[in-house]
């Protein structure tokens, strides 16, 4: 059993960036979970609700993009971007498996892949 409502500590160590985020939606879809457990890495488990897994749709903009001691630069800080997610967990870790991330500048789509992976 997860409990979602346990309160969060933050991760030690370093952040790896500052972002801020608005003009966001979630549109969810249900999903049968046997439909799309094949589609994730072998150690993830889908978090379910009711037996249905969830896929989202998640647009939103982000200001006040910037690594560790840098400061925002006006053009390079701000991006729109589209995700198309799932919601997973670990042994009770909760996370987010993202089937896409897309963005309208590609610097940021190229920081995403540099700090998180392909």
């Amino acid at each position: 059993m997860i409990d979602r409502l346990a309160i969060r500590t933050r991760p030690s160590g370093w952040p790896v960036m500052y972002q801020r985020w608005g003009k966001l939606l979630f549109l969810h879809w249900p999903v049968a979970a046997e439909r799309l457990q094949p589609l994730l890495a072998p150690e993830l488990c889908l978090d379910t609700f009711k037996g249905r897994a969830w896929v989202s749709v998640t647009p939103f903009t982000m200001w006040g993009m910037r690594p560790l001691f840098f400061p925002p630069l006006p053009v390079l800080s701000q991006s729109h971007e589209l995700n198309v997610r799932t919601y997973v967990h670990v042994e009770g870790v909760l996370g987010v498996w993202f089937f896409s991330l897309d963005a309208s500048y590609a610097l940021a789509v190229f920081g995403a892949r540099l700090a998180l992976g392909p």
